[in-house]
């Protein structure tokens, strides 16, 4: 029951957040939307941050995944992250990939 409640606040959270930020919320929502720039995805982020709305940052990665900067952003955020955990994990890593691939 409490689960229920938390999860209907944070609702309401994020449709306040969109209603305050309608231009954010369209970028975010709008796959290959002109106004997404590096500059502006940095502003988004953020004030998503602030907000403490981090869902909407991966979100609004994987709508625009495909934007080539965004593209980018993945790709090193992936490596680095491989890159920091492959001493300690490197099996348990090409495990999940190849456990994926099945």
């Amino acid at each position: 029951m409490k689960e229920v409640q938390k999860d209907k606040e944070r609702s309401r959270e994020v449709l306040n957040w969109s209603r305050a930020n309608r231009n954010y919320w369209r970028i975010i929502c709008t796959p290959n939307d002109e106004q997404m720039t590096p500059d502006m995805i940095k502003k988004i982020i953020i004030n998503l941050q602030e907000n403490s709305l981090y869902e909407l940052i991966f979100v609004m990665l994987t709508v625009h995944r495909k934007t080539a900067f965004v593209n980018d952003i993945l790709s090193d955020i992936t490596n680095y992250m491989m890159y920091r955990r492959w001493n300690k994990e490197n099996d348990g890593i090409i495990n999940r990939i190849t456990k994926f691939l099945e």
